[in-house]
């Protein structure tokens, strides 16, 4: 599993109610600009072991299971990742689940632009998830997607 070299830059955990100074919601919806080839960001977000270490800066190991699920630990507990069936090559659907507390969907549509391509994510909050919960999960995943956005843009 590749690990990501730049989690000392991610911003610590913690219980905040509110997502760059934006009240939180249960539905965050991030646009991301890359400039790199579609080709590339296709492949990197499809090998779900390859970006999770960069979403998740907790994450110690990723465990697959049948039917397109992984288990995950984390440095403090166990989460279960499912891939949900969807209709576009260029569409991912995800759902992380925290056991007894709900979890979030995580859909990620890549489409190409004039400089390369744009990844767009919306996190989605099951009603069982605590909110300071599914904040700082949205944070991390915005940080990293962030560091991973220079990572692509190298070469």
């Amino acid at each position: 599993m590749r690990q990501n070299p730049f989690s000392h830059c991610l911003p610590p955990a913690s219980s905040a109610t509110a997502l760059g100074g934006v009240p939180a919601r249960t539905t965050i919806e991030y646009v991301l600009d890359i400039a790199c080839p579609i080709a590339k960001l296709r492949d990197f977000m499809t090998d779900t072991q390859q970006w999770l270490p960069w979403t998740m800066p907790t994450l110690e190991s990723v465990q697959p299971l049948p039917f397109g699920q992984w288990l995950l630990r984390t440095s403090r507990k166990l989460l279960k990742l499912r891939l949900c069936p969807v209709t576009s090559p260029d569409e991912l659907l995800y759902e992380l689940v925290v056991p007894g507390r709900g979890g979030c969907q995580a859909q990620v549509r890549i489409g190409a632009t004039l400089r390369g391509c744009q990844l767009s994510l919306t996190l989605r909050k099951h009603q069982q998830l605590p909110l300071p919960a599914f904040t700082t999960t949205a944070r991390h995943a915005l940080s990293g997607l962030h560091t991973l956005k220079l990572v692509l843009e190298q070469d």
